[in-house]
């Protein structure tokens, strides 16, 4: 009886000890599915200070002007869309955050832009 019961202990320590500390893989496996240049359609553009460049466009659609694109012209109403899916995402993973690089560009100004 009291084997049966040591028995249970280590096997009960063990499953605890591998469901309470999981292996953390080596980090979040992502890759790009989508990225084309694109149009807006209608909608409506808002001035909106928390916004990243202070406006918001609401009820606007999308038209791909050309799918599985990097190059992306500077013209007014256009812009890039990039579909990216993640993977491996462990559990205690909360939120993280998005670093997309690209090459510098130069403005209809003549600045370069290094952003």
């Amino acid at each position: 009886m009291m084997i049966r019961s040591i028995f249970f202990v280590v096997v009960s320590l063990f499953f605890t000890s591998s469901l309470a500390a999981p292996a953390i893989p080596h980090g979040i496996e992502s890759v790009v599915f989508e990225h084309s240049y694109i149009e807006k359609v209608g909608g409506e553009i808002i001035d909106e200070d928390t916004a990243v460049n202070d406006i918001i466009s609401i009820g606007e659609r999308t038209k791909i002007l050309k799918e599985r694109t990097w190059i992306i012209p500077n013209r007014l109403g256009t812009g890039f869309e990039i579909g990216v899916a993640f993977f491996s995402i462990p559990l205690q993973i909360q939120h993280f955050d998005l670093s997309i690089t690209y090459p510098e560009t130069t403005l209809p100004s003549g600045e370069k832009n290094l952003d």
